[in-house]
């Protein structure tokens, strides 16, 4: 068996490599007729594939997840193992070394976490999230135009909740600044 690589430069490359690659994992060899031989092999790492059932319409994680209200979330797997370039297995250690050829490159992820293709030039992801719940005032061109989006919220939203917006560019604005007159009449029940 190949001796463990203890590189952490070797273990992100291959993670990295992998990332794109691991949606489209396998538990099992594409041909079942030939002893599959990896050629790279992962190990001891936190692996979520992400392969699991979408959650209920109320957020709650799928009962396929592995995920337990006590504890959290949890990885699916330690281990993936590659054959010229193709995932053929993902598991356990022992399954992949089982797998491994004599001259496979085995990187030892020391407990790393490796997902599947979330590749992402430049996003923020929480951002957009919280966008969903707030006001986009981003365009809005006069102070009646961004007060009618926040009260078309407040009816919307219990009295007394906040409203947040975003996206209003003060500097389109200068020289007209709103003030608070408008907004706390036509929404007189929320915090803005």
């Amino acid at each position: 068996m190949p001796a463990f690589s203890r590189s952490r430069s070797h273990a992100a490359r291959a993670a990295v490599a992998l990332l794109a690659a691991l949606a489209a994992c396998s538990s099992s060899a594409r041909d079942a007729s030939v002893a599959p031989e990896a050629d790279l092999v992962l190990l001891n790492g936190r692996v979520y594939t992400l392969t699991w059932p979408e959650p209920g319409r109320d957020g709650r994680p799928n009962a396929a997840a592995p995920f337990d209200s006590a504890t959290g979330w949890r990885h699916d797997a330690t281990a993936v193992a590659v054959q010229e370039g193709r995932i053929i297995y993902v598991g356990s250690d022992s399954g992949a070394r089982a797998i491994a050829a004599a001259s496979a490159q085995v990187v030892d992820l020391g407990g790393q976490t490796l997902l599947p293709g979330l590749v992402d030039a430049h996003t923020h992801v929480a951002e957009l999230g919280q966008s969903l719940d707030r006001v986009n005032l981003t365009g809005v061109a006069t102070e009646e135009e961004a007060v009618a989006r926040i009260a078309s919220r407040a009816a919307v939203t219990p009295k007394g909740e906040w409203i947040l917006g975003y996206g209003w560019d003060e500097g389109a604005w200068a020289n007209r600044y709103p003030d608070k007159r408008l907004l706390s009449a036509r929404v007189p029940d929320h915090p803005v």
